[in-house]
């Protein structure tokens, strides 16, 4: 579960192998766009995938519903990976070279918006399933 609490920190999560062996890490944080308030809402959550091998972290981002109008946002995180509107019920996923992360948001609370301010993702319940896949041709 993410809370606005987390903030940049958020949550992560090692991927081990069979026999116990490092393959990578998953998790989900507030993305770097966050206000200066860490308890303030997150603008948008990102979920990251790390695979050891070659070095790779593949990203997609959950934003609130209310920004997935916002064409500069949008345009500014999908160039660093997918862009989802948060609602309950989303299922994506990342891959990597080796690696494959199944997520799903089963429930997100989003703030609404103060005068002045932006609402955010408040609260967020995810589950990932991470398996290996295999290499890539190429």
């Amino acid at each position: 579960m993410f809370t606005a609490e987390d903030g940049a920190s958020g949550s992560a999560f090692a991927i081990e192998g069979p026999t116990g062996e490092f393959l990578g890490e998953c998790g989900v944080a507030s993305t770097d766009l966050l206000a200066a308030d860490p308890a303030l809402p997150a603008p948008a959550l990102d979920v990251w995938l790390f695979d050891k091998h070659g070095l790779q972290t593949v990203n997609a981002f959950v934003i609130p519903p209310g920004l997935a109008q916002d064409a500069e946002l949008k345009r500014r995180l999908a160039r660093r990976g997918q862009v989802h509107a948060a609602q309950a019920g989303l299922r994506f996923n990342l891959e990597s070279q080796r690696l494959r992360l199944d997520a799903c948001l089963d429930r997100v609370e989003v703030a609404a918006p103060s005068p002045g301010g932006q609402g955010g993702i408040r609260r967020a319940e995810l589950q990932f399933e991470v398996r290996d896949r295999p290499p890539r041709d190429g």
